[in-house]
């Protein structure tokens, strides 16, 4: 019987390749959502919002008496959702008849992403009591489950539009969780290969945009995401031909141990302590301690409101940019598409921050304290992605369509530094 662990000659590539891809593919689709709002504008749903809000409107000004009455057809109520080309709001129509049609698919983001976020707690339980392959088939499921909410979502069931982008956003993040064990096979190289796949993860939104480019060329929003669910099978031949049912360890040749002690002190190591370079497992703090420690809890209040600035970012892209450019849809498609060749460009700024990190490691390796040579190479870092986060709310205040451009770039480079350099630093302390 093969060892589960036996990740010899091109099965131990086959896997970090194929981890790759779901990452590119289906990890973190949920933070498409501009394009997808897009399309959904175009298909009219919520469009009926519009409509009630006009219709109130034009009965608030009969009851008034107005001797000037503003009257609207049902043809006309339609176009501040779609025309008959397809097109999304009409230029023609006041911002805020077709606010509540905004606000309904925003909450439905901000109530999708918090429960994503509440999902990885759960997932991580899970992974840890289950092991990979068990939390791999319920990712898949979940995953499989909301593109087809999302497919058939439409007008008349436009309510299935939270739980499918929940489960598509809660299904694809175990994903990600289960491929970093795989860094675990590269040794030194355990650092690159983490950041690669974080790089895949922020450019998974790509696909989103993919969408919105097939949609318009004709191909339907069901035709790409049932495709998509099908294309979900790559995981399946990962999970149960590559990854093991548990966990792949650490696994390191004897004579690549290297157990170092704090400046000063030269000890040499039994026999015993090399083959058992873990003895000390024991003196760890306890996960209560690591929680309730003030460090940790500082980063927590730091990830949590730099997410916050990028999700509500996201969850309000769409009708951000009807407001800057006038509600001009050909300019909303063109920075849309902007927006999500962007997001592409997470491969390079990930790996930008991760070099970053490790020059400062570099810089405060020599330092006699072994809090300081964890600590202090993060300080620049994690700065760093405090100071984008700033910038880019700074750029959102200017209300000019040329601004965006620049401002999707700090976007995307905010971005990894607060995934992939938060992470990181919790991984060194």
């Amino acid at each position: 019987m093969r060892d589960e662990n036996d990740y010899s000659g091109w099965r131990k590539y086959a896997c970090a390749g194929i981890s790759l891809c779901e990452c590119l593919l289906f990890c973190g689709l949920h933070y498409g959502w501009a394009p997808l709002v897009y399309v959904f504008k175009n298909e009219g749903i919520y469009g009926d919002l519009c409509e009630q809000t006009l219709n109130s409107s034009n009965l608030l000004y009969k009851n008034a008496s107005f001797d000037h009455i503003i009257s609207y057809s049902i043809e006309d109520c339609r176009n501040c959702s779609s025309n008959k080309n397809g097109t999304a709001i009409s230029s023609t129509a006041d911002h805020h008849k077709c606010k509540a049609q905004d606000d309904k698919f925003a909450m439905t983001f901000t109530v999708a992403s918090t429960i994503v976020c509440a999902g990885c707690v759960v997932f991580g339980h899970i992974n840890l009591k289950f092991g990979t392959r068990v939390t791999r088939i319920l990712s898949m499921t979940i995953f499989i489950l909301g593109a087809l909410m999302l497919a058939f979502t439409n007008k008349e069931y436009a309510w299935l539009m939270l739980p499918g982008l929940t489960c598509l956003g809660t299904g694809g993040m175990p994903i990600f969780m289960t491929s970093v064990q795989v860094s675990n096979l590269f040794g030194k190289g355990a650092s690159s290969f983490v950041g690669s796949l974080s790089g895949a993860f922020d450019s998974s939104a790509f696909v989103m945009l993919l969408l919105k480019i097939g949609f318009e060329h004709g191909t339907s929003r069901e035709t790409f995401l049932i495709g998509l669910a099908c294309l979900h099978t790559l995981v399946a031949i990962n999970t149960f031909f590559f990854l093991p049912r548990s966990f792949i360890t650490k696994t390191k040749l004897r004579k690549d141990i290297d157990l170092t002690i704090d400046k000063g002190e030269n000890e040499v190591l039994t026999e015993t302590d090399k083959k058992n370079p873990l003895a000390d497992e024991s003196s760890k703090p306890s996960l209560r301690d690591s929680i309730l420690s003030p460090l940790y809890i500082m980063h927590v209040f730091w990830l949590c409101i730099l997410q916050l600035r990028f999700y509500y970012f996201i969850g309000t892209l769409n009708p951000f940019l009807h407001k800057v450019t006038g509600r001009n849809e050909q300019l909303v498609s063109h920075f849309t598409d902007v927006f999500g060749y962007c997001i592409l460009g997470g491969i390079f700024t990930t790996t930008f921050a991760g070099f970053v990190y490790d020059w400062q490691k570099r810089i405060f390796k020599d330092r006699k304290s072994k809090t300081s040579r964890q600590l202090l190479p993060a300080l620049l870092p994690l700065s760093l992605g405090s100071g984008l986060s700033l910038l880019m709310s700074i750029l959102l205040l200017i209300p000019r369509a040329e601004v965006l451009y620049l401002t999707f770039v700090v976007m995307v480079f905010m971005r990894s530094f607060l995934y992939g350099i938060g992470s990181s630093y919790l991984a060194a302390m």
